[in-house]
């Protein structure tokens, strides 16, 4: 009796064995055909993990989505499928990463395939999940604020919520004083002429109180009363979003996607009242030749 039941229990370890050899040769075979496999622990057991150097390893997740990312972006059957995992560990590690919501914000959208609303919301996200965090400690991050505008004004065509954008970093920076304007050019797409001329006067008050010279005051009046400024800031807008990316590669992505909008495309030529607004009209009527007051002083009065 014991010998059959020996041969038995063979047949049965020999089934099992030549099963189990069938699914292990069958997950080495999906191996080779995607070799990228990656196993990254949930952001609460990274935290646990980094015992008090959560800084340092954000940081080494960092390197590794940067790597990842270039890696997708030179391969044809790319699908960014890790993207999220290595953004979530990171942002749990380090919520003051200024780089990181930086490069989430490109990786999210320039990814070489088509651009889709989910990829302008997920970039859009981390944006807005950096300006809330940075701001906690008083920290703001200009490439941060354009690119959440650009999202907006460039990537979903939708103007309003861009200007608030525009306009913080106009506001928070004193060399990005310039992004009022761009702020009043999309504003006049929007058909928002009163916001348009908000944006302008509030770029001529800041220059008026922080010129060294005369010449750029009057610079400043004369870009506002020039005919030509929405093309010039097209030319401005698309020279500043490829300024913003350092990857040849990403660059090159960013160029095309900028040939293609319509806005830049028209060079921003929509016709505009410039003198529209009244205290628009008294700024630029100004003769700065034939006033005893100081030029800085002429203008403020004139807002």
């Amino acid at each position: 009796m014991r010998k059959p039941m020996s041969l038995i229990a063979l047949c049965l370890l020999i089934l099992g064995y030549s099963w189990s050899k069938e699914k292990v040769d069958a997950r080495l075979k999906a191996r080779l055909h995607n070799v990228d496999i990656r196993y990254l622990p949930t952001p609460e057991l990274a935290k646990f993990l980094s015992i008090g150097f959560e800084s340092a390893l954000a940081d080494v997740y960092w390197i590794e989505g940067i790597n990842y990312y270039g890696s997708e972006l030179l391969t044809k059957q790319r699908d960014y499928k890790y993207l999220q995992a290595y953004c979530d560990l990171i942002l749990a590690l380090d919520p003051y990463f200024t780089s990181f919501y930086d490069w989430a914000s490109t990786a999210f959208i320039y990814t070489g395939l088509e651009v889709t609303r989910d990829s302008i919301v997920n970039s859009t996200r981390y944006i807005n999940k950096g300006i809330e965090n940075l701001n906690k400690v008083y920290r703001y991050s200009s490439p941060i604020l354009l690119k959440g505008g650009f999202n907006y004004v460039l990537e979903s065509l939708t103007y309003l919520p861009g200007l608030t954008y525009f306009a913080m970093d106009a506001r928070s920076f004193s060399n990005q004083r310039d992004m009022f304007l761009v702020a009043a050019t999309y504003a006049s797409h929007a058909s928002q002429p009163s916001m348009s001329a908000e944006f302008k006067l509030e770029y001529l008050g800041n220059i008026a109180f922080e010129a060294q010279t005369k010449d750029e005051i009057r610079y400043a009046l004369r870009v506002m009363s020039s005919s030509g400024m929405n093309s010039k800031s097209a030319e401005f807008v698309r020279g500043l979003r490829l300024k913003l990316e350092s990857d040849d590669e990403v660059r090159k992505l960013v160029e095309k996607r900028l040939s293609e909008n319509p806005i830049l495309q028209g060079a921003m030529l929509k016709s505009e009242d410039l003198f529209a607004d009244r205290r628009l009209t008294n700024v630029l009527s100004i003769d700065l030749q034939k006033t005893w007051l100081p030029t800085e002083m002429l203008v403020l009065f004139s807002l």
